[in-house]
């Protein structure tokens, strides 16, 4: 099983706009645990949706631990989207 980690820090906007990402990453990848790493007040936003499986606050300390425990990373910065 992949381990999957999507780390998005931004504003409730940013976050709200990489959602699609996460939809379609679970859709490749059904037998995978997505973990969403976000700020504390973005957190009640995702918390409860079918396709992320974790959401957690980032803390620094947990950079270290995170290297050796995720499969993938995604840090999201800025996203451009074509239309």
């Amino acid at each position: 099983m992949k381990e999957i980690c999507i780390i998005k820090l931004g504003a409730d906007g940013d976050v709200l706009r990489t959602l699609p990402l996460a939809k379609a990453i679970r859709n490749k990848n059904k037998d995978s645990r997505i973990t969403w790493i976000t700020k504390g007040d973005i957190k009640s936003l995702i918390d409860n949706l079918d396709y992320i499986d974790y959401v957690e606050i980032y803390h620094i300390q947990q950079r270290k631990f995170l290297m050796n425990y995720i499969t993938l990373t995604l840090n999201l910065p800025h996203l451009t989207w074509l239309s």
